[in-house]
């Protein structure tokens, strides 16, 4: 397992755009809940991989993938990516643009410093660079569950 720290993560990524970057839109419809303070989430890939662990803080939107793996989101970041009617337990992803490198199997298993602190652990899978301050990962089988391959302005391929 290679050890990056966030430096080494932005090189990654920019040594693979030219020849392995993706354009996606999440499509899946979410189970959604507001998390309570010092709750934890554990996010667990649907092969058994931990990718990732956090600790509320209290409000954050808690989102389950149809598959099962758990994440969360700030307030304002849910709002940005999410279609969401208060009450509901459920939400539909905006059709917005992820830019995204398909990393290698070369360059796998890798360890990062995740966004929202901690770490994160991707074996198999993508790194999504929308943000290079904010580069976490995405596994494959997770990816292929709940995204499609767009062109650059999001038109599906």
């Amino acid at each position: 397992m290679k050890n990056l720290n966030k430096e080494q993560v932005v090189e990654l990524v920019n040594s693979l755009v030219n020849n392995s970057s993706v354009f996606a839109i999440k499509v899946a419809k979410v189970g959604v809940t507001v998390a309570e303070e010092g709750q934890v989430i554990d996010t667990i890939l649907v092969n058994g991989v931990e990718e990732t662990s956090y600790t509320c803080k209290g409000g954050e939107f808690i989102i389950q993938n149809p598959d099962g793996e758990k994440y969360h989101n700030t307030p304002e970041a849910f709002a940005e990516r999410y279609m969401y009617n208060e009450g509901d337990d459920f939400a539909i992803a905006k059709a917005n643009v992820r830019k995204l490198v398909d990393v290698p199997a070369s360059e796998l298993p890798i360890t990062f410093p995740a966004p929202w602190g901690g770490e994160m652990t991707l074996e198999d899978g993508y790194l999504n660079y929308d943000d290079m301050n904010g580069i976490y990962c995405i596994g494959r089988e997770e990816f292929n569950n709940t995204h499609k391959i767009t062109d650059e302005k999001g038109v599906i391929l």
